[in-house]
């Protein structure tokens, strides 16, 4: 099934449309396409012909402070890159809000255990020998 540049300008206007009605402040969509042709040769005769063509929709959002406030009300943790990098997986659907907030809650245990550690370490640094 084959589909048209307009067909894919459309797709792209309606992706920033749909990015900038969820609260995007700025969208920018690339559009692009990539063909590949291999030709494998054997005793100077053709033996093998690939074409591929990828087509790619890429989506630039802007999101506005208030999203990293969202964020920490949705799910009442500090917003950190690492939350951030649950965000852009969650929203090219690599992974569910779900195993977001898993993931989210084991690295804050793994933070708190490791301030411990370090609490204890210094605790026994200040005790005389």
């Amino acid at each position: 099934m084959s589909t048209g540049t307009n067909d894919v300008r459309e797709i792209a206007r309606s992706a920033m449309k749909d990015a900038l009605g969820k609260g995007a402040k700025e969208a920018a969509a690339i559009v692009s396409r990539t063909r590949n042709v291999t030709v494998e040769w054997r005793d100077g005769k053709v033996e093998k012909i690939n074409e591929a063509t990828t087509r790619r929709l890429t989506l630039q959002l802007y999101v506005a402070v208030i999203g990293t406030l969202l964020l920490h009300i949705a799910t009442g943790r500090r917003v950190s890159k690492y939350s951030l990098f649950w965000v852009d997986c969650v929203l090219r659907g690599q992974a569910s809000v779900a195993e977001m907030e898993a993931g989210l809650a084991r690295r804050e245990r793994e933070r708190e255990l490791e301030r411990a550690r370090l609490a204890r370490k210094k605790a026994a640094a200040k005790q005389p020998a």
